[in-house]
């Protein structure tokens, strides 16, 4: 298993290198200073792919996908990753 931290940038970047063996990945904002666009296996366009916005805001790729690059654009957010088999679910939203 492999885990890591990646920011975006102003140009599309690999983040995450491709890995053959690898069945199960996600990727979750942690500062959202800025939006950031997920591309997997080819450079990503600014609004084309899996935009993550909020803090909290994750995705989950399984199977062949999973084994792609990742590739980011959007300079600022931060966000974690994990690979391996992992669930992943909001809490409830506090009211006031």
């Amino acid at each position: 298993m492999s885990q890591g931290t990646f920011t975006g940038t102003g140009a599309s970047v690999a983040v995450i290198a491709a890995d053959i063996y690898r069945n199960e990945l996600c990727i979750q904002m942690i500062d959202a200073t800025a939006e950031i666009t997920i591309a997997f296996g080819t450079t990503v366009v600014v609004d084309q792919g899996i935009k993550l916005v909020s803090i909290g805001d994750s995705v989950r790729i399984r199977g062949w996908l999973a084994r792609e690059s990742v590739n980011v654009i959007g300079a600022g957010g931060i966000c974690v990753y994990q690979d391996g088999d992992i669930v992943h679910s909001a809490g409830p939203t506090p009211t006031a």
